[in-house]
């Protein structure tokens, strides 16, 4: 019994899928038994309530009462058991399902001449870049940040009181998909996703132009997006983040003025 303990108590994340139908059949198999022993202390109670059976029979009598007691016993024992072992296991899923989930979802997505990516940032401090298209990296890579960096980002969502966000900024007369899509995801707080066309800026309220940018600038991602050189129409080569990043910081001081 204490290996069966040990093996619950301290799971891998590598038999998860095995861990699961064993903690059903294990929870089953305890709620089983718990509503057997239920069913008996009834029954057992109405045998040893009758006088007749206690005053004719006290020998059966004492016998039905030694058994219900050990059978609570063993109840006890047994819930004792699943409340050990089945709680801390299925709290240990929980967990394990919310270390897959991304606590940051960040996507850009534009035309032709634009810059298309997405990045997730788990709470492992894993983060999984994928470039789509203008981008320096091409594909999927994966990286680790370290833990200043895991809670500048969160810091970054803070000051810009992204909890107070629109879900949506846009025009109007856009139509088609957002091309910036924000979902910040994490126990403490409720979810939130924001999702903006890129164009006129002017419908961005100041804050999320800060915030995307201490998420780009976060060295794997910049790393990852930068430079990619495209071509003008006068031939001459230029560094597409750059020029997006020149024409940001623009629209972001009218915004100021």
């Amino acid at each position: 019994m204490r290996a069966v303990i040990a093996h619950f108590k301290v799971p891998s994340f590598n038999n998860e899928m095995l861990l699961r139908p064993r903690l059903f059949v294990y929870a089953l198999l305890s709620y089983y038994l718990f509503a057997q022993d239920f069913i008996l202390l009834i029954l057992n109670m109405q045998l040893a309530k009758p006088d007749l059976l206690r005053d004719f029979l006290p020998g059966a009598y004492r016998r039905t009462l030694h058994r219900w007691i050990f059978s609570r016993l063993k109840m006890c024992l047994r819930v004792t058991l699943v409340i050990s072992v089945f709680v801390p296991s299925l709290t240990w899923c929980q967990t394990a399902e919310l270390v897959r989930e991304p606590i940051l979802f960040y996507g850009r997505y534009g035309g032709d001449f634009m810059r298309s990516f997405e990045v997730r940032i788990y709470p492992d401090r894993s983060l999984v870049y994928k470039g789509i298209q203008n981008t320096k990296v091409i594909g999927e890579r994966r990286f680790e940040i370290a833990d200043a960096q895991y809670k500048r980002i969160l810091r970054e969502f803070d000051a810009s009181e992204f909890s107070k966000m629109q879900h949506y900024y846009s025009p109007g007369f856009i139509d088609g998909p957002y091309h910036l899509v924000i979902t910040l995801n994490i126990a403490t707080r409720k979810p939130k996703t924001v999702r903006a066309h890129l164009y006129p800026f002017s419908v961005w309220p100041k804050e999320l132009h800060t915030l995307m940018w201490a998420i780009e600038d976060t060295p794997q991602i910049k790393d990852a997006l930068c430079p990619t050189l495209t071509q003008k129409l006068d031939g001459h080569s230029v560094d597409l983040c750059q020029l997006i990043r020149e024409q940001e910081v623009s629209e972001f001081k009218k915004r100021r003025n």
